[in-house]
């Protein structure tokens, strides 16, 4: 069970056991490991700090995890505005003087954490939230809606069109996939010049709300990889990695006529009645009368989204 040490400073050690004797903690030159005698139930308390780091006026903290087939993590903070990069935010809930967060980390050997940074050291806005605005339960999304187009050629183009509350005060930001290129970002219908993309983390600064306005709408649009169609195959996609709950995720895909396609594995469910693509202009306009397969998902939590599609081309 090695916890990678790296920077971080250990404060306290605690190993509750029937056997003193049964387990210790020994370090290496880049991690902590327990080294445990023989088998037997014991209870390994840990206390360190970690450093953290800022950029673009925004903190970000690498939590050591102890690494197993499965875990969850129980986070207290006074802070209500953690965000997960990885893993995955299964719930939050508010209290009067601290937040819990229980994040699903399987798997991981860091837990990374990201918040905005507070000017001059003011402290964290918590309690009732100020007249005139609204608490969404950690809905951070009105509607991700996401179409997919393969075309014959091998070319594969993504659009992805994002409502958010019109209040909502933090910068919004996507991840591209890897080797997708952006291509386009338009903001409440308002092309944006020269979007900022490193790291393939895309971050657009949300516009003041205007008055009566209730909701923002971003759409970007997005070349993925080339993807050689044959006769027989699969394909495998990722949608672009949004890092707030989303209270409706759509997600169109379409290929050239004549392919018939089945959906292997997504984790969204296959929805039979045909999308709304009105919000994808002409490509939505010319892809209704094409076959394509339609996914949905209820409250989709952050983190990534994947679709493993098998098809076939329909000869005469």
């Amino acid at each position: 069970m090695p916890i990678f040490a790296a920077a971080l400073h250990l404060q306290e050690v605690k190993i509750d056991a029937t056997d003193p004797a049964l387990a210790r903690l020994v370090s290496g030159t880049n991690h902590l490991s327990l080294f445990a005698q023989r088998t037997g139930q014991g209870v390994l308390r840990l206390s360190y700090r970690v450093p953290t780091t800022g950029q673009d006026g925004r903190r970000r903290a690498q939590i050591p995890l102890a690494l197993g087939p499965s875990g969850i993590v129980r986070l207290e903070s006074a802070r209500p505005d953690l965000e997960v990069l990885n893993g995955q935010l299964w719930t939050k809930t508010a209290g009067a003087k601290s937040n819990v967060y229980d994040i699903g980390v399987a798997g991981l050997e860091f837990l990374v954490l990201e918040w905005r940074n507070q000017a001059d050291g003011a402290p964290v806005a918590t309690g009732r939230p100020a007249e005139g605005s609204k608490e969404f339960y950690g809905i951070g999304l009105t509607r991700a809606r996401n179409l997919t187009v393969l075309n014959s050629d091998g070319s594969c183009t993504h659009f992805a069109e994002f409502e958010l509350p019109a209040f909502q005060r933090e910068d919004f930001r996507l991840k591209l996939p890897a080797r997708a290129r952006l291509i386009s970002v338009s903001v409440n219908g308002v092309e944006v010049s020269a979007p900022a993309v490193e790291d393939q983390l895309c971050p657009i600064r949300l516009p003041v709300r205007e008055a009566q306005q209730t909701a923002h709408r971003l759409s970007f649009r997005l070349a993925y990889p080339p993807l050689r169609l044959g006769f027989v195959g699969t394909a495998e996609l990722t949608l672009p990695e949004v890092f707030q709950t989303a209270g409706t995720l759509e997600w169109v895909v379409a290929l050239p006529n004549g392919f018939d396609t089945q959906v292997i594995s997504s984790g969204l469910e296959t929805q039979k009645a045909a999308p709304d693509l009105s919000r994808f202009g002409d490509y939505g306009r010319i892809l209704k009368a094409q076959a394509h397969t339609h996914l949905t998902k209820s409250l989709a939590p952050p983190g990534t989204v994947s679709l493993s599609l098998k098809y076939r081309q329909a000869l005469p």
